[in-house]
């Protein structure tokens, strides 16, 4: 982040991209919105990131409950990541004189996973599909990143890469967490508002 000597908020808008790891090895990108707080050296930043939909082709069975007749259809699954993200972030190359700088952030986020399946087109008279199903999931996630901002005048330009993996214990206890770890890479512009 660009150092001030007073505090001052900032809002800044994004383009992501998101590897997954785990059993889904997919990526995706997507566009995320962020709302600071800085004062010298040190800023902290709500964001939220949305990511578009991961989608699977397949098929699906279709029945006709008259004749007893089956067939497949085309069938689509959708999987997208909604995030919302609390971080700390320390300049550490760069003051206010400084036309670019460098940071570091570590934060947590709540991530909301959102699964549905559904028939693409539409069916023949008499059939119907009963196994098309839709979930959603949450979690925490543990974040670090590394950020570099370049200022053109008085808006800047910003790129980050970070790491983000499940929170799955409290305390000594095991909990359950079905978000996969991921690695985000963010590039975006941030306007300090009131300057």
């Amino acid at each position: 982040m660009y150092c001030a000597a007073s505090a001052q908020l900032t809002v800044g808008l994004n383009g992501n991209f998101t590897k997954y790891a785990g059993e889904l090895d997919r990526s995706t990108p997507g566009v995320g919105v962020k709302v600071g707080y800085q004062k010298e050296r040190f800023a902290f930043e709500l964001g939220f990131t949305n990511g578009f939909a991961i989608t699977e082709e397949g098929t699906t069975m279709a029945y006709n409950s008259t004749t007893g007749a089956q067939k497949p259809v085309p069938a689509e699954a959708r999987l997208s990541f909604k995030t919302i993200s609390l971080m700390s972030n320390r300049t550490l190359i760069g003051d206010e004189e400084s036309t670019g700088s460098f940071y570091l952030g570590f934060g947590a986020s709540f991530v909301i996973a959102n699964y549905k399946e559904k028939v693409k087109g539409s069916l023949e008279s008499g059939y119907t599909v009963s196994d098309m199903s839709s979930d959603s999931e949450n979690g925490f996630t543990l974040n670090g990143l590394l950020g570099g901002e370049y200022r053109l005048g008085k808006p800047a330009i910003f790129g980050e890469v970070g790491f983000s993996y499940p929170a799955n214990t409290v305390g000594n206890t095991f909990v359950a967490n079905a978000i996969p770890a991921h690695l985000g890479f963010n590039l975006g512009v941030r306007l300090k508002l009131g300057e």
